[in-house]
């Protein structure tokens, strides 16, 4: 299985993350771009640093949390089993091996087993989102040519 780090809140934590979520916020908007963000914590425990990007991150796993949505962090150049790449998308595995074989998605092979990459399914999935937003624009486009209202 891919090197996933899930989070649920307990509805008492909730509060806390949507509070976080709404103060910071207003601080990543006056960061400047390759700013590294100071972060202390409130015992007097250490003052570390952090990479920009990753404070956006942590911004979003709070708002995400702060819905009581739950986050899961998977790194992008983890590997993923056909089945963990299938509930990702949504569809299901026969589906997604199929768009495998016509070359829509890249894998490689261990022994009889396919990996995909989360980085080539999340392009992938980019990409059929893409198409999926130009075709819903035709078509709204090709309704209104014909007078036609929903």
């Amino acid at each position: 299985m891919a090197q996933t780090k899930s989070v649920l809140l307990d509805p008492d934590q909730i509060d806390f993350a949507k509070h976080a979520a709404e103060v910071l916020s207003g601080y990543v908007g006056k960061l400047k771009k390759k700013e590294l963000v100071k972060i202390r914590a409130e015992d007097g425990g250490p003052t570390i640093e952090v990479p920009l990007p990753a404070f956006r991150l942590l911004l979003e796993i709070l708002r995400g949390l702060s819905i009581g949505d739950g986050v899961s962090v998977v790194r992008t150049h983890a590997e993923l089993t056909t089945q963990e790449a299938a509930n990702i998308l949504n569809v299901s595995r026969p589906y997604l091996i199929g768009l495998v074989e016509k070359g829509a998605i890249p894998c490689r092979k261990v022994g009889n087993r396919r990996k995909i990459r989360l980085i080539d399914l999340l392009d992938f999935q980019e990409r059929d989102d893409e198409e999926r937003r130009r075709v819903r624009e035709k078509l709204a486009e090709e309704a209104e040519n014909l007078g036609l209202t929903y």
